[in-house]
């Protein structure tokens, strides 16, 4: 039935003194489905109960009329009636067998249903067929399947799907945040299988996945510059938060609370692309995938992390593979292969091997044959600026700073390494503003 709000009713219970009555109809309906109103069952303590009931009879399109001796001399029966019986469909159900004299003028016209004869029970099936079965409300359209449809159904909620994103190489191709995510939603729609791997319908939907990618690189929208990349990922997960706090989001989408951990810690970080580009070994890889599987609710000892690394891998290849000229892009790569015969993308070379020796460590992490220690965490957090230390050596000077994404590091020439400052000013807005 219609709940839009919490005071739209179905049928509204008009009666007086005849509570146990009363009380049988408002079950019997309410059992089958009908939202009905009556006082003593819908009145919270400290409510203003005049208000409450005028709006309940103001949302209703049934009135059912408990006609009883008491009901024909009640004041109240009789304002409700005078108010109500133009606008509304008015069912009296006599309960006891008198002529009403007061009440006469309000339904002398309409058809009674007469409910005196004991059980009273017997005569619910006519007052329902009266009232009418249940009018459910129309079910949501499905959601979009399509990249196209996705995207033009996200941008209401994201506008920067359709801003530039910044061009930090005058060879690089100029994207659009949208258009970029098309490419990388229409590549994963073309392929079944990722570097021999099934995609985990099991973990999250198809569709949902396509959702994270349309959303994956939106926090570029706020990097002006090569150094600031890094701020996309907290934005990224504060738009992502946002998004799945949006009534209209969740009820055409269905992201569960799991599926919404999953999709933030998905584009929190790019562990994959780093690896695959020398910024640090499989080690440090393995350990910013599980603190990605931590984020997600996921237990490190469980098959679901298997399956975890399994979408970060799908992920990369995804956003890697967009760029290529295979969904139009303007890249070639002879790592990546696209076997269309097969509906597979794959790695190949020396990037294939990369991946299972990483995969071989996934799989001790999981049989706890790897643990990671207070020292391999810091150098996770630290690695973009130590290799940066060791492309640099010699040209920096001792003691100077460099500003991170979410901390200051000052540079030591002698351990030519990277240590933290205090918080720096470089951080992402607290909460995310899609006005911001």
């Amino acid at each position: 039935m219609n709940k839009e709000n919490s005071m739209a009713y179905d049928v509204f219970i008009s009666h007086s003194r005849d509570n146990e009555i009363a009380n049988v109809v408002y079950e019997y309906l309410s059992n089958i489905g009908i939202s009905c109103f009556l006082d003593e069952r819908c009145l919270k303590p400290g409510e203003l109960f005049p208000r409450h009931i005028h709006e309940a009879r103001e949302s209703c399109s049934i009135v059912v009329l408990i006609l009883s001796p008491e009901s024909d001399s009640s004041i109240a029966v009789n304002s409700e009636m005078n108010d109500l019986y133009k606008k509304k469909k008015i069912i009296p159900l006599r309960i006891q067998d008198f002529t009403p004299k007061n009440l006469m003028v309000f339904i002398g016209a309409i058809q009674w249903l007469d409910a005196f004869e004991p059980p009273f029970e017997k005569h619910l099936p006519k007052l329902l067929e009266a009232v009418g079965p249940p009018i459910l409300p129309p079910p949501p359209p499905p959601p979009p399947t399509k990249p196209e449809e996705i995207i033009t159904s996200l941008k209401k909620y994201i506008k920067e799907l359709a801003l530039n994103l910044p061009s930090f190489n005058p060879q690089e191709e100029r994207l659009s945040i949208g258009e970029h995510a098309l490419r990388t939603m229409r590549l994963f729609n073309k392929y079944r299988v990722f570097n021999h791997m099934e995609f985990p319908e099991n973990v999250i939907s198809r569709q949902k996945f396509m959702v994270i990618l349309a959303l994956h690189d939106i926090g570029m929208a706020k990097v002006t510059s090569r150094d600031e990349i890094k701020l996309k990922y907290g934005i990224t997960q504060k738009a992502i938060k946002w998004l799945f706090n949006q009534p209209d989001f969740k009820a055409g989408y269905c992201f569960n609370a799991q599926e919404e951990r999953l999709s933030v810690a998905l584009v929190s970080n790019e562990p994959i692309w780093r690896y695959l580009n020398n910024r640090f070994d499989e080690i440090t890889c393995a350990a910013q995938i599980v603190d990605m599987a931590v984020k997600a609710g996921i237990e490190i000892d469980s098959a679901a992390f298997f399956l975890f690394f399994k979408l970060v891998m799908i992920y990369y290849l995804c956003d890697m593979g967009s760029y290529s000229k295979s969904v139009g892009g303007d890249r070639i790569y002879d790592f990546i292969v696209f076997d269309e015969s097969n509906e597979e993308i794959r790695l190949s070379g020396a990037e294939k091997q990369k991946i299972d020796n990483l995969e071989a460590v996934i799989k001790k992490v999981m049989l706890g044959a790897v643990v990671f220690t207070d020292h391999i965490w810091k150098r996770t957090k630290d690695e973009y600026f130590n290799n940066f230390a060791r492309n640099n050596v010699g040209k920096m000077k001792q003691g100077e700073i460099v500003k991170g994404r979410y901390y200051k590091y000052r540079y030591n020439s002698k351990l030519r390494t990277y240590e933290i400052c205090p918080r720096s000013s470089t951080k992402a807005p607290a909460l995310y503003d899609p006005n911001y």
